[in-house]
């Protein structure tokens, strides 16, 4: 486990950073940018491990909900997992896993480790975070067949574009990761009429404020 470990609070776009930029001035937390798409944010945060060092990864930001997992737009979601729903040989709205003999492709990455060891902070989202797995597109479903697709087979809560790769690149350097964002509209619906993205910033703002509040700059084993 890493100890004395910084908090880094990663976030796509700036209009997400602007939503937490409050809670990061309090806590003494910079924000860092990764960008859009699973490239962007895996070089990036690559770069900013390498030069800066391990920190404990808060990402945090908007998510498309899937209306069949029973949570509802505005709510805040926390990933027990990620994966690459879209990383394989496109079969209309069904994705095929490549398969090479003797060369692993990863596709997911488990974050339930972390969170059972930073109970106490978690305990105040109990009430007001879903947790679970979360699947990470380059390219964001935009039908209701394919984003029901992805639901039924990661059992997934929500999609994003970032979370898996930022996933994969903690995991290479050992950093602690956590990922919450809040259901800014229903994957699948692309009238940007039905978004409500200031309403899910709004919510997952005041819970990563509340979460820098229970943790603390040193990071250490429970």
């Amino acid at each position: 486990m890493v100890k004395d470990c910084p908090i880094l609070l990663v976030t796509p776009t700036q209009l997400e950073a602007q939503a937490f930029s409050r809670f990061c001035t309090i806590h003494g937390v910079p924000i860092f940018i990764c960008g859009v798409g699973p490239g962007a944010c895996a070089m990036n945060m690559t770069r900013f491990l390498e030069q800066k060092g391990i920190h404990m990864v808060i990402l945090a930001g908007i998510a498309g909900g899937y209306r069949w997992s029973g949570i509802r737009i505005g709510e805040t979601v926390l990933a027990t997992m990620e994966s690459y729903g879209d990383l394989g040989r496109c079969l209309g709205n069904a994705v095929e896993e490549i398969r090479i003999p003797g060369e692993p492709i990863p596709l997911s990455f488990d974050l339930s480790d972390i969170l059972t060891q930073i109970p106490t902070a978690f305990r105040l989202m109990d009430s007001r975070v879903k947790s679970g797995p979360m699947v990470t597109l380059s390219c964001t479903s935009t039908t209701m067949d394919r984003a029901k697709y992805m639901y039924r087979r990661f059992n997934a809560l929500a999609e994003n574009m970032e979370g898996a790769a930022i996933a994969q690149t903690c995991k290479h350097y050992g950093a602690p990761m956590v990922e919450i964002r809040g259901v800014s509209n229903w994957a699948g619906d692309g009238n940007f009429n039905n978004w409500m993205i200031d309403r899910a910033l709004h919510n997952v703002a005041n819970i990563v404020g509340d979460l820098l509040n229970a943790l603390t700059w040193k990071w250490t084993k429970t």
